[in-house]
């Protein structure tokens, strides 16, 4: 079952840019925030920073989600208001990483076979050339009185 949380974005009247109702919007770990490593930015479709979500709400239920590899989708659910603007945040999919695969012994990578190779090439060198004409030489009817754009 998928879990919504509503909240509000937060901090709106620090950014020019802003999201409308039923605007997906995007959050996004500012790891490289100097005041809060944990803040999680709200972005617009525009990719442009509108606020950002409550700390509370960022530090306990969505940064333990996302490390462990969940995705979210999240809507503007109505105008913005003295607190901020109304979001509801779902979690999506799980997104786990591949695992990683051994490489393969030398001896097991195939190699494609000469042969092959000059055969094909063969059947290239065996195709007919095409012929371009010669630009140098190419006359082009210039003249003045035939306007073709009438």
């Amino acid at each position: 079952m998928e879990k919504t949380i509503e909240t509000k974005i937060i901090e709106i009247d620090k950014f020019p840019n802003t999201a409308f109702a039923h605007e997906e919007v995007y959050i996004y770990r500012r790891l490289e925030d100097i005041y809060d490593p944990t803040a999680i930015a709200v972005l617009n479709t525009k990719r442009e920073v509108v606020g950002y979500l409550d700390r509370n709400v960022a530090q306990t239920q969505i940064l333990p989600k996302i490390k462990e590899g969940v995705k979210f989708r999240c809507f503007v659910t109505g105008p913005p208001d003295e607190e901020g603007i109304p979001i509801s945040i779902t979690e999506g999919e799980y997104v786990e990483s591949e695992p990683a695969h051994p490489i393969l012994n030398p001896l097991q990578i195939k190699f494609t076979d000469e042969e092959d190779v000059d055969d094909e090439l063969g059947k290239l060198e065996d195709e007919e050339e095409l012929e371009y004409p010669d630009l140098d030489n190419l006359k082009i009817d210039t003249d003045e009185n035939d306007d073709d754009w009438n």
